[in-house]
This record gives structure tokens, sequence and C-alpha cells, in this order.
């Protein structure tokens, strides 16, 4: 019999890869099909990301592009879907009362929506709260009920912390049939202690929602792998396009696996979806291979 290290160096080298691509000028489908450790086919997931310009302070004409591009995925509706952060209205302080009866309305017609198709959608709206606004991360479910993250992370170099009140706590989204999602949004992803205890709870996937400005954008999609490898979880980020007031904004949604891998992307600058199979069997088997978790406070 061989020793450990050679008995764990040729599963690491075999680790899960993508077996087909579909490219279509709207829409970049990867799917994923991957086995447990044990060789058995595991739960599946599909999850959709929906990349657009969010247009400041146009809660309606917002809406209407998640509804289109939630009109271009393939019937066999998607799990999930993921849509970009403050997703119908932008940050648009000037009208903020206005625009947070008008994102309720809007997000009662999503989650109708949801329940009509047998889907769950995550995304952060501006939503108030007696005296107070939240950048309110928002998971949808098929059977009508909700998940609410609050923001915890603000984003303080642009001022956010200003006029948004900051969240407290950390959510684990169950989905059912394994899938156990952490809700994050956009800075989130830059505390790797704070995602983590995400993973500690239980969270095989982690869902991020943005607006992460082009002049950063390396460190977006290097931090986006680096939480998948690190908790070896799958890993689903969505982004804005378009222009802001002082940044541009190119996208960049895309979903890792836990191995590290970018196996779905939507093109730059372009409006447009892409989806991906969360195989469950892809995080079992790769916490297997390289159990780190259960050694990541350990000694110090």
């Amino acid at each position: 019999m061989g020793s450990l290290q050679d008995s764990l160096e040729p599963s690491l080298a075999a680790a899960p890869a993508t077996v087909g691509f579909l490219r279509r000028r709207w829409q970049l489908f990867a799917f994923v099909f991957t086995s447990g450790h044990n060789g058995a086919v595991s739960e599946s997931h599909t999850c959709a990301l929906l990349q657009y310009d969010v247009v400041k302070g146009e809660v309606a004409r917002n809406e209407a592009s998640i509804h289109r591009l939630l009109d271009k995925i393939p019937s066999s509706r998607p799990l999930i879907a993921l849509v970009p952060e403050a997703a119908t209205s932008n940050f648009s302080h000037s009208k903020a009362d206005e625009i947070a009866g008008e994102t309720r309305e809007a997000v009662q017609r999503l989650s109708e929506r949801c329940r009509a198709e047998g889907f769950s959608l995550y995304g952060s709206f501006v939503v108030k709260d007696g005296d107070g606004f939240f950048n309110e991360g928002l998971l949808l479910r098929s059977d009508g009920t909700k998940e609410v993250y609050r923001k915890v992370h603000l984003f303080e170099p642009a001022g956010e912390h200003t006029f948004y009140r900051e969240g407290t706590g950390q959510v684990v989204a169950d989905l059912g049939e394994g899938l156990r999602a952490g809700l994050t949004i956009c800075y989130d992803l830059r505390f790797p202690e704070w995602v983590g205890r995400l993973v500690e709870k239980g969270a095989n996937a982690l869902f991020c929602v943005a607006q992460w400005p082009e002049p950063r954008r390396d460190h977006w999609d290097t931090l986006l792998k680096a939480r998948a490898i690190e908790n070896l979880c799958w890993v689903a980020a969505v982004n804005r396009t378009g222009e802001g007031p002082k940044d541009r904004f190119n996208g960049g949604s895309a979903i890792y696996s836990p191995w590290g891998e970018r196996v779905a992307f939507v093109p730059d600058n372009e409006e447009g979806i892409a989806c991906a199979v969360l195989d469950l069997g892809t995080v079992a088997d790769a916490r297997h291979r390289l159990p780190t978790l259960g050694r990541r406070f350990r000694n110090g």
C-alpha cells in the first residue's frame, strides 16, 4: 500500500472539469457534470446569473431587464437566479422614499413570478424599514417564503455607511435537496474570515451580488476564485454593467467550482445570462480530498 501522499496526489490531479459549453449572443451556459468521491452522481442545482446595466432611479426599466433576461432562460427553469446589487434602482438617494416604495412593488411581482414558474431569485434591493434605509439581500423562494440578509460591510470609501444602516447578522439559506447558500453583497467579498463563518454554518455555496467597478475588476476575479478555493464550495457572483457617476462597470459575472475553476461567465460589457449546474457532489469530493476546513483555526 502506498503512502497517504501517494494516494492523494493522483486524485487531486483529477479535479472535476467542465464537460460542455454552449455560447450564444445573449448567454453562455456551462453544464458541469461531476460525481462525489464514491463515484455516485449526487444532487445538482442550476444557477443563472443575470447581468445588465442597473439604471439609477429607474425601477420600472430595471425590473423589465430582469424579466427580459428571465425569459431568455430555457424552459428547464433554474433553481436559483441571481441579479445584481440594488437590482431595481441602483443607489439614488435623492428620491429614496419613492424608490423604496416602487421597489417593494417590483419585488412583490418578482416573488409572484418565482412562485408561478417554480424558481428562486436572490439579489439586493434598497428598502426602508422605519426611518432607516438598508441594502437588503432578498432570497425569494419558489414556495413564496424568503430569506433576508442586510449588508454588513457597507462600502465606506463611497460613503455607503452615511446613508444606509448596517446589518448585524449572517444568513445561510436552505434551498432544498442539500443546497445551502451563504448570502453576501459586494464588499462582503473582501472579508475572508467573515465569509468563512458562513461555511462553518453549513454553506456549500456562496452567492454574491455586486456593483463592482472596472478599476478593481482584477480584485473581483481574484477574490471570487480565492473564496471558492479556500472554502471548497461553489461561488456564484453577478455584477452589473454600464456607467456610473464616477465609475464604469464591465460585469464579470461568473460561477466558480470548489476547485477554483471558472465554469460559466457572461462576456464583459454585455447584457446576458450564464448558467451552470452546481453539483453538490463536487463539494463533498473536494472537501474529502482536501480536508482543510477542520484545521482552519487549529494551532492558532
